[in-house]
């Protein structure tokens, strides 16, 4: 004869308030007891039922079928009136409860554990207490035996972070067809198949990781915005038990089929307000997080249109809600003037920091999309911290296994796995491979409950400390992690994620968006509770654009393709794709280098740390010349206060954006056309170069330059696609019918987005040549006066990363007279004195990079 025992356990992904109780105090709870360990906020108790005897689940023990004919649940909510529980329903109303047997945490077939599902979401802190009664089961060849009656109270845990109500705003443009890799062969995938493959992931995490109240919606958008609308007027959709499934399903067959039309981020943006947000019925509860994940491969062309005026985000000229946080995304190479709007999205709602799809190889921008999709979810669901620790890609050969190693620590209460296998002659198949989860003691996680399959992806989040038919495992350790050999070559994608009640990180650029050449300010913050974690090793692979793209794109001798898919373009944008189509220009263009930089914690100021010892991990990296987008992997490795290996990982991006440089740019009178009665039409050129006599590049023609003439008007401005862009200026006959040419030189402020203007004067006489205000030619800017502006450039950045010993020597570099050689010799002689090898390999690159640039 055998007796019944009761273990409560974690519920399964379905249910959620997981009323769990300390795996290593008593596994049999008593009345009155309050070891809760954790709570996400939705609604639901899971109960299995074991024989006594020989451990928790003896080897080859024969499960317990339940008979629950005369079964009777009762549960009381804060004391209130006991709900009787009706059987086998687990949706109930408002109010209500049910229960149903269900398999147990070892799949087998037999229903021998008890689900109890709640109407209501249980309130903070509440006491919960049960009552069962007329439970039967019996094991073969014995007596049934019944549980007449058992109760215990609990206590749920804090919910710690408020409703979390989330709108996808995803392109859908004409250009979502092109290449995700530009100039990829024939079958690779496109745009818009990345941005489906890379989807799935954000609703597995939303579905392992919300509460109730939290809400997703989702808008299209291309010419105009059409929002996911599932019936009854709220457009969006619950994140438990599967409920945005059919949302999921619906990105999945859009991005399935060729998209097109223009791009209007703006109608985007109004539409997940209008037809998302303000849909939720009931009105959700406040306060509230709002987001916008905002999704777009282009410059937008379509109203209405976004501004950014003063770093206030408007939409068609009128202010974006402020309380909404938008995490920009963005996929194809853009110059600079699209994607300083992202950023400026970014900065003026919430501060998030933009993040930019690589295209370099056919396994990064899918990788890209699961993984950004991820970590701003992830920043999102505030509470327990859920971080990433294994951001891993690659590809795998027919009949390779993928193993990985994941650092559990003591804290951690749940393991979360995302992965992916991209066949590229099976796009989007289903994933047949199977995953293994092994705890540092050897034994084997059982996961068929917790497994989600979706195509080509699967995932599962795994409660900690996990169970086994042996009992509990204790967290500490390497767990290894197997995804099982798979009969085809893929392209996979795997990303594991902690929760722990502890450890925490941060991570920080100082900008997301800056002049070429100023160093980026890398900053990891990494504690344990409020205390910093000190003695980490924290790294920063960082890769740079080899040239920069807006010189480059200027300089190439190639037309602009016609843009294909309906969508509105401009002909630099055409420029810009040809030179991507083209095999050569674009291998050249979408080169990148990279550089690895140790993030120290010393209270160094050369490398940016303010005070050591505080838990911030702090960088700089100084190679900006090139104008394009730096991605950069950080990894931190450390050890927590109980010597638990602990791990790290985020990817960031930022962007370097050429500044005009006074005393490089150009401007020359092109044309003039005098009118009889006295005004003239004056067609300036303009040549606008950085200081290290890079080109700006195109696209800046529309709001980008700013061309302010202290008389007349701007009529126009002409991009030439070299670079340069003509200004047709209108001038005003002077006070008395005077000649508008005969009167004091025209004063004309140049600049770009908000730098400020600089003056340039001239005065026509008739040679076509621009003059200085005292009448004499302006120079064209030779080599040495180029070379003059790199060694300025160079000297800026040796001053803010070195130390005294080689300020000393850079006053030197910027005397009068001195030549050329002379400058090269200081500059060399400062290099050497880097503080380390790394570092003076940094400066050299930087200085070599100079050189090449004079074409030496």
């Amino acid at each position: 004869m055998r007796s019944l025992a009761i273990a409560l356990l974690f519920a399964g992904p379905a249910l959620g308030q997981e009323l769990a109780i300390d795996p290593f105090g008593s596994l049999f709870p008593g009345d009155g007891s309050t070891n809760v360990v954790r709570s996400i906020g939705q609604k639901g108790i899971f109960i299995t039922f074991v024989s006594s005897g020989g451990g928790l689940f003896p080897p080859g023990d024969p499960a317990l079928p339940l008979q629950l004919g005369g079964a009777s649940v009762n549960v009381s909510i804060g004391g209130a009136p006991a709900m009787a529980c009706a059987l086998n329903d687990l949706s109930p109303a408002a109010g209500q409860c049910g229960f149903a047997a269900s398999d147990g945490p070892f799949p087998n077939g037999v229903q021998d554990s008890l689900q109890i599902a709640l109407g209501d979401l249980v309130p903070l802190n509440t006491t919960v207490s049960l009552t069962l009664g007329g439970i039967t089961s019996s094991l073969p060849g014995d007596p049934p035996f019944t549980l007449n009656t058992w109760s215990f109270t609990t206590r749920t845990t804090p919910i710690i972070r408020d409703p979390l109500l989330v709108e996808l705003v995803l392109d859908v443009s004409g250009s979502m067809n092109r290449p995700a890799v530009p100039g990829a062969p024939a079958g690779a995938p496109l745009r818009r198949e990345a941005m489906r493959d890379g989807i799935v992931p954000l609703f597995m995490l939303l579905g392992q990781y919300g509460q109730a109240g939290d809400r997703i919606g989702t808008v299209y958008f291309d010419t105009a915005a059409v929002p996911f609308a599932p019936g009854g007027g709220d457009n969006t959709l619950g994140v438990l038990a599967g409920a945005a499934d059919g949302m999921r399903d619906d990105i999945l067959a859009t991005y399935g089929a060729p998209t097109g039309g223009g791009t209007s981020i703006g109608a985007g943006l109004l539409a997940a307000q209008i037809d998302g947000f303000d849909t939720i019925t009931p009105a959700p509860a406040l306060p509230n997080n709002k987001v916008v994940v905002l999704m777009s491969d282009g410059e937008q062309n379509t109203p209405p249109m976004v501004a950014v005026p003063g770093g206030s985000l408007q939409v068609d000229g009128l202010a974006y809600d402020p309380d909404t946080v938008i995490y920009p995304i963005t996929a194809g190479r853009m110059l600079a003037p699209g994607y300083t709007l992202q950023a400026d999205i970014a900065a003026a709602a919430g501060g998030a920091l933009p993040l930019h799809v690589e295209d370099m190889a056919d396994t990064i921008p899918a990788a890209n999309f699961e993984t950004y999709f991820v970590q701003n979810l992830a920043d999102e669901l505030i509470g327990d911290k859920v971080e990433m620790v294994i951001d891993d890609s690659g590809k795998l050969a027919a009949g390779d296994a993928l193993e990985l190693a994941v650092p559990v620590t003591e804290d951690d209460v749940a393991l979360s796995f995302f992965f992916s296998a991209t066949d590229a002659e099976e796009p989007g198949s289903p994933l047949r491979g199977q995953v293994t989860l092994i705890a540092p003691d050897g034994r084997q996680i059982d996961l068929r409950r917790f497994l989600r399959r979706v195509g080509n992806h699967v995932s599962a989040k795994v409660p900690l400390p996990a169970l086994t038919p042996e009992g509990f495992v204790r967290n500490p350790g390497d767990w290894q992690l197997v995804f099982d050999a798979i009969d085809r070559d893929v392209t996979y994608h795997a990303m594991v994620m902690l929760d722990s009640t502890m450890i925490w990180s941060e991570y920080r650029l100082d900008a997301a968006i800056r002049p070429t050449g100023t160093p980026i300010h890398i900053q990891v913050d990494l504690k344990e509770g409020d205390d910093p974690v000190t003695e980490a090793e924290a790294l920063a692979r960082v890769r740079r654009p080899d040239v920069g793209i807006g010189d480059f794109v200027a300089s190439a001798d190639i037309g602009p393709n016609d843009l294909t898919g309906g969508e509105p373009f401009r002909a630099w944008q055409g420029k810009l794709t040809a030179v991507l189509a083209d095999p050569e220009l674009g291998k050249i263009l979408r080169g990148v280098s990279e550089d690895v930089i140790k993030l120290v914690d010393d209270g160094d100021m050369s490398s940016g740390d303010a005070v050591a010892g505080d838990g911030i991990y702090s960088g700089y990296y100084f190679d900006t010349m090139a104008e394009g987008n730096y991605a950069m992997d950080i990894e931190v490795t450390a050890l927590d206060r109980n010597g638990d290996r602990l791990r790290r990982v985020r990817s960031m991006t930022t962007r370097t954006v050429p500044v005009p440089d006074p005393s490089a740019s150009k401007l020359s009178v092109f044309s003039v056309d005098e009118a009889a009665d006295g005004s003239a039409d004056v067609v300036l050129q303009i040549r606008l170069l950085d200081r290290f006599g890079a080109m700006l590049g195109l696209g800046y023609g529309e709001g980008a330059l700013r061309v302010e003439p202290d008389r007349g008007l701007v009529e126009d401005i002409v991009d030439r696609l070299d670079g340069s862009y003509e200004v047709h200026l209108h001038l005003p006959a002077l006070p008395g019918g005077g000649p508008a040419l005969s009167g004091p030189p025209v004063k004309v402020g140049v600049g770009v987005f908000d730098t400020p203007a600089f003056a340039v004067s001239f005065k026509e006489l008739g040679d076509g040549t621009a003059r200085d205000e005292d009448g004499q030619g302006a120079p064209d800017k030779d080599q040495a006066d180029t070379f003059a502006r790199l060694c300025r450039a160079l000297i800026d950045t040796l001053w803010l990363m070195s130390e005294q010993s080689v300020k000393a020597h850079l006053p030197e570099a910027q005397g009068q007279g001195r030549t050329r050689a002379e400058i090269e010799t200081i500059l060399r002689d400062a290099v050497r004195l880097g503080r380390d090898p790394a570092q003076q390999r940094q400066l050299q690159q930087l200085f070599d990079r100079a050189l090449k640039i004079l074409g030496q």
